[in-house]
């Protein structure tokens, strides 16, 4: 267990110890739209999220993800990406086991990619798109906290892609 940001969380699983949270399973079936090469009868869970109700200390909110190892239709497990409506609001990401990658992209394109580690940290600016991706045989498993006033913008990864995979 480690503490972080004013919540216990299980560094394992990523699951908020007593903590009120909302839980989210994504599947492979759901992320056809962001690669159409899934089949829609794919029903493996990609990545689990949860999202603490309350927010910590500085009023932000705080959520976890596990992202299962694998790969689907040719790509490794990853999150679909997005980039913040407000770009000047950006996002603190801290692993908490596993390891894996942070791919950052530009409005412009430009991607870059990041390898981190259980115990790093990363402040991802708001303007860069961002997306987690797990290459290995472990879970990555990694919290992030943010400003609900920079907003999601995942509509622009969907129609641009993200240009990597």
């Amino acid at each position: 267990m480690v503490r972080l940001w004013g919540f216990e969380i299980d560094e394992s699983s990523g699951s908020f110890i007593g903590a009120d949270v909302v839980g989210k399973e994504v599947r492979a079936s759901s992320l056809v739209a962001y690669f159409p090469s899934l089949s829609p009868d794919d029903d493996r869970v990609v990545y689990q999220t949860e999202t603490a109700l309350a927010r910590d200390d500085n009023g932000l909110h705080v959520a976890t993800t596990l992202l299962f190892p694998g790969t689907f239709a040719g790509n490794f497990s990853m999150t679909r990406g997005h980039f913040h409506v407000d770009p000047t609001l950006g996002e603190e990401m801290v692993v908490l086991s596993g390891r894996g990658e942070l791919w950052l992209k530009s409005r412009e394109g430009e991607v870059t990619r990041l390898s981190l580690s259980a115990g790093e940290e990363f402040s991802i600016p708001g303007h860069l798109a961002h997306r987690a991706v797990n290459p290995h045989e472990v879970p990555f498993v990694f919290a992030v906290r943010w400003d609900d006033r920079c907003g999601h913008d995942y509509e622009s990864i969907l129609n641009e892609g993200f240009g990597a995979r």
